[in-house]
């Protein structure tokens, strides 16, 4: 068969035709399929960046606000000051991951981590839902140019790839707690005068902290007598004071007029109050050593007695009599029907004891010394040392609506449990319990923890040489002293932190 050239050039023309359509198609599978690969590449990285990045704002966010409330006690000042390092911290740790995923700005990629709010106008964030705060938004952009290989052929010398993610973070509003950064916190905040009272000739050292008043009278803050107040920090009072007057004399500024956050049940409701009593289901009868169960007879103890670790139940009477002891190993705890005293004379040790009561009373006239101490009084129980000794290094105690009573002559060196729930709290009552507390702080008492008693009246009897390490918080506050009356404040108590916060992509 004969071929003309003009033939011969028409097969070029499709042969060339051929190789731009294979080059297509090759294209197409080879530099296609890294496209594809490299958008799936860049959406996981976007997906963790913003899942970092919201994880980072928590993070930031919690720790700032603790430690900015610490020392300001004001709730507004530490949501500013957390929200603006949560917001640094969470962009940079957004960009640290996408770089650990080899995608950062450079001359092939760009990666972008924003919040909603901040985002420039002409490239807002789109698809939140109605009501949405932008704020809460944070957004992930990575744009990379993926360079062509055979696509070049048709011009083409990269694919650029635009991907996102967006996470929400919701961090509830919390209740702000106690004021912390004060020795004294008087929570009270009517418009009356002497919400929180000096009197005496003490010179009362406020070691670390100032105190703080909530209430608005032009006295709120009232010292008289001759003491001397030396302040560490400065008083916050929400009125302001009779100082200067005579008599008294002040090392340290009182501010007055400040406003500061109004303190009701809803900031207190958060602290952990008291724990279920252990439930008994073995019968038994009086023995020693003790065995755990349930006793519905009478138990009087007239000789040393040994409890064995466990729950016991008293659904009668329970006495002491005489000189004699209790002691037991490991945890013993006992739920008490009827009052309780251990009696002069006594020396009860025990590595940890738990009481719990509804409206009896528990006693301390002779020597108690625990590891470990818990008192829980569901109803009107009190809890008293009367001319006795109390230690242990840690202790909580908390009555319903009952009330606790130290007594001057007695001898107490108790703080606060270190961990756990009642981290920090040593003494508390609810803000329904509204009894009147009286502190008898001598050289022979040592408390260390938060005393939180946020509606009750609150004394403090101090005489040279009582020290308080932590920090008292009541309704009002009036302290009567003479000699040196030492507070040390020690924040043992995390201040309100933030509710659970959430995280949830969005995109």
């Amino acid at each position: 068969m004969n071929t003309n050239k003009s033939q011969r050039g028409q097969a070029l023309i499709l042969i060339a035709f051929g190789i731009v359509a294979l080059v297509g198609f090759t294209a197409l599978a080879v530099d296609g399929g890294r496209v594809f690969s490299d958008r799936r590449h860049a959406q996981n990285a976007a997906d963790t960046s913003a899942l970092a990045a919201a994880l980072s704002y928590i993070r930031e966010y919690t720790d700032t606000y603790a430690t900015t409330y610490a020392s300001t006690g004001n709730e507004t000042q530490a949501k500013s000051a957390a929200e603006t390092a949560a917001k640094s911290q969470a962009v940079s740790a957004g960009l640290d991951r996408a770089s650990s995923n080899q995608y950062q700005t450079d001359s092939d990629s760009t990666v972008t981590v924003e919040f909603c709010d901040e985002v420039a106008g002409t490239d807002p964030c789109k698809d939140l839902p109605p009501g949405a705060k932008p704020k809460e938004y944070i957004r992930v952009t990575i744009v990379s140019d993926v360079p062509m290989t055979f696509a070049r052929v048709l011009g083409r010398p990269f694919v650029t790839n635009r991907v996102e993610a967006v996470t929400r973070v919701v961090i509830p509003d919390s209740p702000p707690g106690p004021p912390m950064g004060a020795g004294l916190v008087a929570v009270n905040h009517d418009p009356i005068n002497k919400c929180l009272i000096m009197n005496g000739t003490a010179n009362i050292y406020m070691h670390g902290s100032g105190v703080s008043v909530h209430c608005t009278g032009a006295e709120a803050l009232f010292l008289n007598g001759n003491l001397n107040l030396i302040l560490d920090e400065d008083a916050q009072v929400s009125g302001c004071t009779n100082y200067p007057a005579p008599g008294p004399t002040v090392t340290g500024d009182i501010n007055c007029n400040v406003v500061q956050d109004t303190l009701d049940e809803s900031d207190f409701a958060h602290y952990p109050t008291d724990q279920p009593p252990p439930v008994c289901t073995t019968p038994r009868t009086q023995s020693n050593p003790m065995q755990p169960g349930y006793y519905n007879s009478p138990v009087t103890i007239s000789s040393t007695t040994t409890f064995a670790p466990g729950d016991y139940c008293f659904n009668a009477d329970f006495s002491i009599i005489g000189g004699s002891s209790i002691s037991g190993t490991g945890t013993v705890k006992m739920v008490l029907s009827r009052n309780l005293s251990l009696p002069n004379g006594s020396v009860n040790t025990f590595d940890g004891l738990e009481i719990y009561v509804a409206n009896s009373n528990f006693t301390v006239k002779g020597v108690l010394n625990t590891n470990r101490l818990r008192f829980f009084a569901s109803g009107t129980g009190n809890f008293s040392v009367n001319n006795g000794t109390l230690t242990s290094d840690d202790a909580y105690l908390y009555s319903a609506r009952g009330n606790f009573d130290f007594g001057s002559t007695s001898v107490i060196n108790i703080t606060a449990p270190l961990t756990g729930d009642f981290a920090g709290i040593l003494i508390h009552k609810p803000w329904d319990n509204t009894t009147p507390f009286t502190l008898e702080g001598t050289p022979n008492t040592d408390f260390t923890g938060l005393i939180l008693m946020p509606h009750s009246d609150v004394t403090i009897n101090g005489s040279s040489g009582f020290e308080l390490h932590g920090q008292v918080i009541g309704y009002t506050i009036k302290v009567n002293g003479d000699g040196n009356l030492d507070i040390y404040y020690e924040s043992t108590v995390p201040p309100g932190s933030p509710p659970d916060p959430t995280i949830e992509f969005t995109k």
